[in-house]
Formats: structure tokens, sequence, C-alpha cells
């Protein structure tokens, strides 16, 4: 996902940008990490850097709006809770920190896009374009090391939250004292 006005779906710049800031890449990268170690999320990959993240992520495909949705809410507020700088709460080089009606800029564009992975090879090539898509963008890589990545061999395993399963019988039943 990409950060606000940063670029639309054609690739254009739409208007001013949020571009993140050293720290505030650093920030967000450890904040995603929280939520996704809160939530349990299976992430393979993940990278933030000055306008956008790359996130490689298991799910089903109904799951991902909400996933996405919460990771960058989840981000956004952080970001914005603990910002020394009252009076441009998401970056500084953004000449107006504020919309007409007095609320905050958006931090993340509302919109995503995605490619599902389709065999080993597209998911090699796409973990090695996570881990160095900073030296695309000649910039440092993140000092902050995430903790909560899920392994490959564990990101497939069938997750269970609790509960029980209930079998039910249909007849025809079977006669205890004819049987066994």
């Amino acid at each position: 996902w990409v950060t606000y006005n940063s670029r639309d779906k054609s690739g254009n710049n739409p208007g001013t940008a949020i571009v993140l800031k050293d720290e505030e890449r650093e920030q967000v990268a450890k904040y995603l990490d929280e939520k996704i170690a809160k939530e349990k999320y299976r992430v393979l990959g993940l990278n933030v850097l000055y306008d956008h993240v790359h996130c490689l992520l298991v799910c089903d495909h109904d799951e991902l709006p909400k996933i996405i949705g919460q990771l960058k809410g989840y981000a956004s507020h952080r970001l914005h809770a603990e910002s020394t700088d009252r009076n441009r709460r998401v970056n500084p080089t953004v000449d107006e920190p504020q919309y007409s009606d007095g609320t905050r800029k958006k931090l993340w564009a509302s919109d995503y896009s995605n490619t599902y992975i389709n065999d080993e090879s597209h998911y090699a090539n796409t973990i090695a374009y996570i881990r160095e898509n900073h030296k695309k963008h000649s910039i440092e890589p993140l000092k902050y090391s995430f903790k909560n990545l899920t392994p490959l061999d564990k990101a497939f395993v069938p997750q269970h939250n609790g509960g029980f399963d209930c079998v039910i019988g249909n007849p025809p039943y079977i006669n205890l004292k004819r049987g066994f």
C-alpha cells in the first residue's frame, strides 16, 4: 500500500504526497510488527519505505481488505498518537497538515494493490524484492528487525482459535445391543 497522495493506480502523483521520515519508517515498522503479533497474522515479508509498504501476507481472499485496513489503521493511529509535533502529526514535509475542516491528513491512501503468488519461484522473487526494495529507491534499509514474521513452513498450517467440533449422527443409528 502507498502513503496518501504518493501515487494513484496509474502511477501518477495526484498531489502533495505524505513521505515518511527515517524515524517514522522505523516507528511504522515497529507498529506493524506489534499488530502482526497481536492478531497472529501470517506475514512472510514486510518492508516500510518512504512512501509505501510491501507486505507478503497469507490469508483468505475475503480477509485481505480487513487485514490491510487493520494494519494501516493501527500504524496510522500509533504514529499520530506518539507524534511529538502536534501541528504536523503526519509529516513535517507536507505543507498543509490539515484539511479545511481541521481534520488531519491521512497517512495512507485508501486503496492498495495485491498480487497472488503462484509458485515457489514467484515466492522467492517476491521475498527478495521486498527485502531489497530499499536499494531500488536508494535509501537505507530499516534498522528495525521484524520479530513476528511467519516462516514459510508455518505459513500454511491451519490455525485453530479454540472451540470444538460437533458431530451430529443421522439415522440409521447403531443398535448397541447387537454390536460390539
